[in-house]
């Protein structure tokens, strides 16, 4: 479809290297490809996330980032939702469509509404009534009206179930991760490195990572964190590194580290958090790796135990060495598994999200 001159208005509250910003950037260059102009209101345009320095597009920058502090965290979070709503109150035209990246940007998603205006809110977070603020997000979603693309099947059905206002749309691999297997980088021979690329929180299994490196010495460990300088420093202080082990901070290219690493890993612990895509593990499956992912979840519905990876419970510290070494003193079977990941994966190409997104879009823009 040709979308003319018509506008979006995309909104993201924080811009770092987590996965829903990185999928942020997929709807945004889809956008573009579909010939509309976009002006990204986020908290950085910068080279510190993934929704920085796109170009063609106009940016509005919001002032937020996490703090130790959660009071000064809440306040950072109401100012934000305070300047979002005011300026989606007074700027965008009545033709022009208001795309919320997550729940979390409430502001522009009820002033959207207020004016009536096309709203699609794109939710990536795990429904959860025991936690009271993410709940009632999801709670005034849910009476606002607006229409909502699901990550996955488990985000869907976990929240309400699928309606003429609502649809999955699964996540999508950018081109370098196909790619990747003409990146000239020298990999080390004889070693065999495991990864695990997530945002430095305790329930996405970063401590179980330390854990499990620790416990096979014979293998090398690296772990890729979506993290500020102040929680790094934290993380440093708490954990005993093992020689085996090494870290690295908001790498933008991810894909590198992955296609000179054997194994991908996604620790999160499903009794605290539920992934409900798990983008870093399809990136992996894309690099031809195969993969370890929680048992519960989005995962599940892309990666199959012992075909493409292994779904194992992150607390489950000898099963994953054990699911480790298996594929390291086994080159057949790992060779075999590396291409049921890659042809995994190719159900997952911007492309095949470009056609999803676009179908939606009709139903907006009908022709």
């Amino acid at each position: 479809m040709q979308a003319g001159k018509k506008k979006i208005y995309f909104i993201h509250l924080l811009n770092d290297y987590s996965g829903s910003p990185n999928m942020g950037r997929r709807v945004i260059e889809t956008f573009l490809q579909l010939g509309f102009s976009v002006q990204i209101i986020t908290s950085d345009a910068g080279a510190t996330g993934f929704l920085g320095e796109i170009k063609n597009v106009d940016y509005k920058i919001i002032c937020y980032k996490w703090n130790t502090s959660s009071i000064v965290t809440l306040f950072r979070y109401l100012k934000a939702q305070i300047f979002t709503f005011l300026h989606i109150i007074y700027y965008p035209n009545q033709e022009d469509l208001i795309y919320v990246n997550t729940i979390l940007p409430m502001g522009g998603i009820m002033a959207a509404r207020l004016r009536g205006l096309k709203t699609i809110c794109h939710i990536h977070e795990p429904y959860n009534s025991d936690k009271k603020f993410q709940s009632g997000l999801f709670f005034i979603i849910r009476h606002l009206n607006v229409y909502k693309i699901f990550v996955s099947k488990y985000t869907a059905l976990n929240f309400e179930p699928l309606n003429t206002n609502s649809s999955i749309l699964y996540n999508c691999v950018s081109k370098n991760f196909f790619d990747c297997h003409n990146y000239k980088k020298e990999v080390a021979r004889g070693t065999f490195t495991v990864m695990m690329a997530c945002s430095l929180k305790p329930y996405k299994g970063v401590f179980e990572f330390v854990k499990i490196a620790s416990a096979a010495p014979e293998v090398n460990f690296k772990l890729v964190l979506n993290a500020s300088k102040e929680e790094a420093y934290f993380f440093e202080n708490e954990i005993i590194r093992p020689n085996n082990l090494t870290i690295e901070y908001n790498n933008r290219n991810i894909w590198e580290v992955m296609y000179s690493s054997d194994m991908v890993m996604n620790l999160s612990n499903p009794e605290e958090f539920v992934e409900t895509f798990g983008l870093s593990l399809l990136e992996g499956l894309a690099c031809g790796k195969p993969v370890i992912a929680p048992p519960i979840g989005g995962p599940t519905e892309f990666v199959e135990h012992a075909k493409n990876g292994f779904l194992i419970n992150s607390r489950e510290t000898e099963a994953i060495k054990s699911a480790i070494i298996s594929l390291k003193e086994n080159p057949g079977r790992y060779q075999e598994m590396s291409k049921n990941a890659r042809e995994t994966a190719m159900k997952f190409t911007q492309e095949i999200f470009t056609m999803g997104l676009s179908n939606i879009l009709k139903i907006f823009y009908k022709e």
